[in-house]
């Protein structure tokens, strides 16, 4: 566990445009290959919305407003201790100037809501994908 056993923070983005989610695909760890929902690290200093603009402009270069909270999930095991925190968050369109640089994405798609689920997804996210309405319900 990191932080002296206290829990990592993140944050993740439901961002949508028309029937599309926007999803990347984590290219190193334990979840490579995994598609998720953009996002990441709470920083220091920052608040749950200020980090939800930062992740996704430096993994997806998009320039978003982060909307209402939508929910949360904790994943624990013997060396992690994670709760994330969903938002909704409002396209603003393509940057003015290029994105500081890639993370741990190696790709990013805007995904038709109704294949979402024909990817490799991080575990528990179609679940909460579902519960949340943004897809079909999982049954």
């Amino acid at each position: 566990m990191t932080g002296a056993g206290r829990p990592d923070l993140e944050v993740s983005a439901v961002c949508r445009r028309d029937e599309q989610l926007l999803l990347v695909r984590v290219g190193h760890g334990p979840a490579g290959g995994e598609w998720r929902l953009p996002g990441g690290t709470v920083h220091r200093g920052e608040t749950l919305a200020e980090s939800v603009v930062a992740r996704l402009w430096e993994q997806c270069g998009l320039t978003v407003l982060c909307g209402p909270f939508m929910g949360w999930r904790e994943h624990l095991d013997a060396d992690v201790h994670r709760v994330r925190m969903y938002f909704e968050a409002v396209d603003m369109g393509a940057p003015d100037v290029d994105p500081p640089g890639p993370d741990a994405a190696v790709e990013t798609e805007w995904v038709d809501s109704h294949t979402v689920l024909d990817r490799r997804l991080e575990s528990g996210l179609a679940e909460f994908l579902g519960d949340a309405g943004v897809i079909d319900a999982v049954v």
